[in-house]
């Protein structure tokens, strides 16, 4: 995919977004690539250190995407850091009229730095690139901070769903919708 990020961040009516399209032009996602076995370590890492114990995949879970063709693994290795070392990492699962954003980690060490912005706008770019012209995620009812980044980022909260994490433990369904997405669907 040759699309660039910045090319991604559009407003409401599908016009580019100068200060969004510098902000993403300026996250470090050049090295951007999809994750394979040899970085399950670093993917176990980046689930402790950024979710709580109730929240996180586990090794089988992790090991099942790198798997599975419906879904894709990304990761930005940390290019402050020693070798293998991921500063964040990507989930994409493709549904039939959707691409569901599954997980999006970045090590604490590197939040805010754009890296989160970086990696939404790809994955904006690839579900567009791809035909897909509505994205969605979960993200957790008691992170206000966290659904008002989304929502910046252009999605709705669509449903609260209780439980969904474990008991007590609610999740919004956020949805974004794509405009401008090509009649193509992901190799």
């Amino acid at each position: 995919m040759k699309a660039t990020a910045a090319a991604a961040v559009r407003g409401s009516r599908g016009r580019l977004r100068s200060d969004a399209a510098k902000e993403a032009a300026k996250a470090p996602v050049a090295v951007l690539r999809r994750a394979d076995a040899a970085d399950l370590d670093e993917l176990l890492r980046l689930e402790e250190v950024c979710f709580e114990d109730w929240r996180r995949d586990s090794r089988r879970m992790i090991r099942e995407s790198l798997k599975n063709p419906r879904h894709e693994v990304w990761v930005q290795p940390d290019l402050k850091a020693e070798p293998g070392r991921l500063a964040a990492t990507l989930v994409l699962r493709w549904h039939l009229n959707a691409l569901r954003v599954y997980s999006l980690a970045t090590d604490p060490s590197r939040q805010g730095s754009g890296l989160g912005r970086g990696l939404m706008d790809f994955a904006r770019c690839r579900a567009q690139d791809c035909g897909v012209r509505t994205m969605r995620l979960e993200a957790d009812a008691g992170r206000q901070d966290l659904l008002e980044w989304y929502e910046r980022l252009g999605f709705t909260r669509e449903t609260l769903l209780q439980d969904f994490y474990a008991p007590g433990r609610d999740a919004w369904r956020m949805i974004a919708k794509l405009a401008d997405a090509p009649e193509r669907r992901p190799e």
